[in-house]
């Protein structure tokens, strides 16, 4: 969730001005949905899963973030 202000930015770089408030809207809405969905799971699971436990999906999550950063910056973003 810590990038989404960078996706926010990148996508109403990329879209005509008439339409950013409908961009931003949208990303707010789907944003929203995200957060819950997260605080969803979390209720649903939180007494199978400890905090510790919480923190190792974390880090996965941010190794698997990083490897697929590298992968689509060297296969799919040649300048």
């Amino acid at each position: 969730f810590s990038a989404w202000a960078m996706l926010i930015t990148a996508a109403q770089e990329k879209t005509e001005f008439a339409f950013q408030g409908r961009v931003q809207s949208l990303f707010n809405s789907v944003s929203g949905c995200l957060i819950l969905m997260v605080y969803l799971l979390l209720g649903l699971v939180g007494e199978l899963i400890t905090i510790s436990q919480l923190y190792w999906i974390e880090v996965v999550l941010m190794l698997l973030s990083l490897v697929l950063i590298f992968y689509f910056k060297k296969y799919h973003f040649r300048y």
